[in-house]
């Protein structure tokens, strides 16, 4: 339920971000040579993909198995965290606590999380229990027993995240924005609501449970000290007998709803900072102006860097979906500079669009991205995540191996292009949550209509 924004490649989000604290930019050394664990890939009789990255420097190994449509194919919103959350409460034989002991026995952990397009269950352990951690790992995803006495508690407890979240005007306004950049498209949803809650149940959660995991609709990935024929065998002798039918599929292709620059308030009476959150959709991972696009909105947020002194500061990101690819800023001011400031993002995005950008300018910005690419590479776990995100977007084989070459391989010219074609100020959803009275005034001249009041929903 909470926004994510990181800047490697991690799960759901490709993200550049850099938040404007004034601070000058350092001085960036060019990438030298790298070379990503070798990877194989095989598929079960069941269907159930496997990807194994050989990785020997720790005697560890990290699994995580991932079912394809995460919270876009749950009935309601919440329902896929609640299943994450009660995955680890206990399966057919063994109660929670003896979920967390066998974890523990390994060497290890295990959890599970839920984000748009998939569900997780991750597991960690020494590479010596391999064969006991792919048991538990299937025995949870495969016959979870999902108590009726932990249900009633994760309820309250994505209640209570729920309410505590609402506080957060960063949480409001992400809720807002996707419900405009979205409208009814399984992406407009992004958090559950208190009606959604309060239909949770065991027979739901046994219902998209089944239709959920089942082995077509699931990738397994396996980063760590294990040889890929051992690998093979433990992944048949407890995967190869599960069953199931097709899987629900992703999300719908999503297509822009807004042609027209529109602004949006979520009211905070009294609050004297505003959060704005600006969007476009913009384009996925798959396309061939991707790295391009990368560039230019790690330009922008280099340039955002060094504008707002103390009244406003701003950073950017592009954020990618199995379905759809969003432009991203956030603004935080100050209510006397709401509209100063705004003027101010606007014009730099436009800028980009219509301005060339310099070479040295170009180069820190691509070998920021780079470094920080290779460097969220370093840990077996965050290199399982890569892959898994990889293999769940449809990228090919090589995505991650030629992903810096492609990357340092982009012109100024096409960072011009790109942000002129997947940037578009023209177009932007503008939230903004604050005391309304205060800044609806000063955010209406940025709007093609009059501005219109959201409730905590973003409806």
């Amino acid at each position: 339920m909470k926004p994510v924004a990181a800047a490697l490649l991690s799960g759901a989000v490709l993200a550049a971000r850099v938040c404007a604290f004034g601070a000058a930019l350092p001085a960036v050394e060019p990438m030298k040579p790298w070379r990503l664990a070798p990877r194989v890939e095989w598929r079960l009789n069941n269907g159930l993909t496997v990807i194994l990255a050989r990785d020997g420097r720790v005697p560890m190994l990290t699994a995580k198995l991932a079912v394809r449509s995460g919270r876009v194919a749950a009935e309601d919103a919440g329902l896929a965290e609640a299943m994450a959350g009660l995955l680890g409460e206990g399966t057919a034989r063994r109660d929670a606590d003896a979920v967390a002991l066998a974890a523990e026995e390994c060497g290890g952990s295990i959890a599970a999380w839920a984000g748009p397009d998939e569900l997780v269950l991750g597991g960690r352990g020494l590479s010596e229990f391999a064969d006991r951690m792919l048991g538990l790992l299937a025995e949870m995803a495969r016959r979870p027993a999902f108590p009726e006495a932990a249900v009633e508690p994760r309820r309250a407890a994505l209640l209570d995240e729920l309410h505590r979240s609402r506080a957060e005007p960063d949480f409001l306004a992400g809720v807002a924005l996707y419900r405009q950049l979205f409208g009814f498209h399984p992406y407009g949803v992004t958090a559950p609501t208190e009606a959604t809650l309060a239909r949770l149940s065991r027979p739901r959660l046994l219902k998209a449970h089944r239709r959920l995991f089942v082995p077509r609709n699931a990738v397994l990935v396996l980063a760590g000290d294990l040889a890929p024929d051992e690998a093979k065998r433990l992944v048949r002798l407890h995967f190869g007998s599960w069953r199931g039918p097709a899987g629900p599929g992703i999300a719908p292709a999503a297509h822009a709803l807004a042609r027209s620059r529109r602004v949006f308030v979520v009211d905070r009476p009294g609050s004297a900072q505003t959060v704005l959150r600006l969007g476009n959709l913009a384009i996925r991972e798959d396309h061939p102006d991707y790295f391009a696009y990368l560039a230019a909105v790690r330009v922008l947020a280099d340039r955002l860097a060094s504008d707002g002194g103390g009244a406003w500061r701003a950073s950017s990101r592009a954020e990618t979906r199995r379905s759809a690819g969003v432009f991203l800023v956030r603004v935080q001011a100050r209510n006397e500079f709401v509209g100063p400031a705004l003027d101010a993002v606007l014009g730099r995005l436009e800028r980009l669009g219509a301005e060339p950008v310099s070479e040295s300018e170009l180069e820190r910005a691509k070998n920021r991205l780079a470094g920080e690419f290779v460097g969220g590479l370093e840990s077996q776990e965050s290199l399982a995540a890569a892959v898994l995100h990889a293999r769940l977007r449809g990228r090919p084989p090589g995505y991650l191996d030629t992903f810096v070459k492609k990357l340092l391989a982009v012109r100024a010219a096409q960072v011009r292009r790109a942000a002129s074609a997947f940037i578009r100020p023209a177009e932007l959803a503008i939230v903004a949550v604050g005391d309304a009275e205060k800044i609806k005034e000063p955010l209406a001249r940025f709007s093609s209509e009059p501005v219109a009041l959201l409730d905590e929903d973003g409806n």
